[in-house]
């Protein structure tokens, strides 16, 4: 995004002439102080109403100075609309100056998604980098929270083969810390997509590594195998929490290119029940209170104070006989479910959010539960990104822009 200023060039005037000798440059004043803000009310009231009625979103965020040390926080909401597109939309870049305790961030956070009107029991994830600070502050709105991969692989690759690494000149060994790797720098670029879904691939990814990418042969030297085992061990031990093996096993799952392939066997039991209990709720919900006869209640104009309706043919046979019982739904949902697991699985290249898209009245409950889990981010990555956007910005010809500023130039580059 161009400075304002760039309306003061005598060559930019210039070559506007040049286009319509007829067009007038409005003042710098007039972009700064009317069409901006206009702009970012309308873009603002856009989004709201587009987020207003999610029954589920994930977020991410991330903390950053800028070129004049000013601190911002950053928040970004991802989530699956009715046709089965993933979106992502940058919700701020607010300035931060409180300390970065893990009791100002929850704080933070939360007065975020209050100023969308966004409810805290529909999100599903929020995914952070490694920050204990942030950590903390998830922990604290007891939200669940999902470790950036690109951030972990990083991490192991830094700690377990930095000891490793040799001076220049030993070309052998240098050759064989790329062999190791090498692999490993497209699987983060990957998984830091914001277009795809990407949280279902972590578990894939991670058995890739140990059955295939990072395990150990005969033909590699010993550097590299060392390198690969410590990596490998790494990971392994910061995945193995019960929270995060079971967010990533539900989102396995409602993937169909992997269902429950790599789902742990003595784990399949548990994620199926899961599975149906959360398909249960929502129809429950949707059915709204029942009468003592199993039928649904009227509206309230048809209580004592409302007119008395006649009733209908049909309204003698709505009795108990006619309802669903907790029994029956159950079996429904199970039935959804295994005809699901069982129906041919989808190739890896291809997009799980079209399939859903064309099978998503055939499986109806599990489509709900897909768009739940498959708009989580992998990684962090989208607030990485508002703070590319952001030091784009704030450059080193406009560090005394201020917050609120800062704020509403990078919101508008993200979301036009």
């Amino acid at each position: 995004m161009a400075p304002i200023n760039t309306v003061n060039n005598e060559a930019f005037k210039e070559m506007i002439k040049t286009l319509d000798k007829r067009y007038e440059m409005p003042s710098r004043n007039y972009f700064s102080k009317v069409a901006l803000p206009a702009l970012y009310k309308q873009c603002r009231e856009e989004i709201r109403k587009e987020i207003a009625d999610l029954p589920f979103y994930a977020t991410t965020t991330d903390l950053w100075s800028s070129r004049t040390m000013e601190p911002y926080m950053s928040l970004t909401i991802h989530y699956i609309d009715e046709d089965f597109e993933i979106k992502t939309r940058c919700l701020q870049t607010s300035f931060f100056p409180e300390d970065h305790t893990g009791e100002a961030i929850a704080q933070g956070l939360v007065e975020a998604l209050a100023s969308w009107d966004l409810q805290q029991e529909r999100l599903v994830c929020i995914t952070t980098d490694n920050g204990t600070n942030v950590v903390k502050a998830a922990a604290l709105n007891q939200w669940t929270r999902l470790q950036c991969f690109g951030h972990r692989l990083h991490l192991a690759i830094d700690r377990k083969a930095r000891t490793l690494i040799p001076t220049w000149q030993d070309t052998e060994v240098l050759e064989s810390i790329n062999q190791a790797l090498q692999p490993l720098l497209e699987f983060t670029d990957a998984l830091s997509s914001e277009k795809y879904v990407s949280i279902s691939f972590v578990k894939p990814v991670l058995h890739l590594f140990s059955t295939s990418i990072l395990k150990t042969t005969d033909d590699a030297t010993t550097l590299t195998n060392t390198i690969k085992t410590k990596i490998l061990t790494y990971l392994e031990e910061k995945y193995q929490d019960p929270e995060t093996q079971e967010l990533l096993d539900m989102a396995s799952a409602v993937n169909p290119r992997f269902k429950m392939r790599y789902v742990n066997e003595n784990r399949i039991a548990p994620i199926q029940a899961r599975l149906i209990s959360e398909m249960v709720a929502p129809a429950n919900m949707e059915m709204g209170p029942t009468d003592p006869c199993g039928g649904t209640t009227g509206n309230a104009e048809d209580g004592p104070s409302g007119p008395k309706r006649r009733k209908t043919l049909g309204s003698f046979f709505k009795g108990s006989c006619g309802s669903t019982s907790p029994n029956q739904e159950q079996q429904t949902v199970a039935s959804e479910l295994q005809a699901y697991l069982q129906c041919a699985s989808l190739d890896s290249e291809n997009d799980p959010l079209d399939w859903w898209k064309e099978h998503g009245k055939l499986y109806p409950r599990v489509s709900k539960l897909a768009k739940k889990y498959l708009c989580i981010p992998a990684t962090s990555s989208p607030s990485e990104r508002v703070f590319s956007t952001g030091g784009n910005v704030v450059t080193c010809h406009r560090a005394s822009l201020k917050p609120e500023h800062v704020d509403r130039l990078v919101f508008l580059a993200k979301n036009l």
